[in-house]
């Protein structure tokens, strides 16, 4: 994503110390990739950080008026997103096996 979205959502988010990340980040390298790891939908997600969506759960009414319980995402899972840093690898296999140590195995 743009430096500017990543920023709008930690912002939305209320996440200072992603704010201080994304920072240094920029601060490195004014045109560095941000990257975004996401768990669940990420069009979801993503409508979840927008400023007006993240203040608020959707809802919906009982029979009688009254408020129902917020409505779940689907499989019961909130969709989460995170910066990732790098570098990235498409496959594990295009890193050197000689660059990785098995020490113990618990």
């Amino acid at each position: 994503v743009t430096a500017a979205e990543a920023e709008a959502r930690i912002r939305a988010a209320g996440e200072p110390f992603k704010l201080e990340i994304l920072q240094s980040i920029l601060q490195r390298d004014a045109n560095a990739a941000i990257t975004i790891y996401h768990i669940g939908d990420p069009a979801t997600a993503a409508a979840a950080a927008e400023p007006t969506a993240a203040t608020a759960e959707p809802t919906a009414s009982n029979a009688d008026g009254s408020a129902a319980e917020p409505a779940k995402p689907r499989g019961g899972v909130r969709p989460w997103w995170d910066l990732c840093a790098g570098p990235h690898v498409a496959r594990t296999s295009d890193i050197n096996a000689d660059a990785v140590e098995l020490e113990s195995i618990a």
